[in-house]
């Protein structure tokens, strides 16, 4: 969903790289699991 509330099947090119500056300090179990699933027509 973009800002103005239009869901669209694209994903902005600046979620892609959360790992370059996110990275876990430690190795435990995520708090908040991730329950991601792709939009039907993308990705999987």
């Amino acid at each position: 969903m973009d800002r103005d509330g239009n869901i669209g099947s694209s994903s902005s090119p600046r979620r892609y790289f959360c790992l370059q500056c996110h990275v876990s300090q430690s190795n435990v179990d995520p708090i908040v699991p991730n329950d991601f699933k792709p939009m039907k027509g993308y990705g999987n």
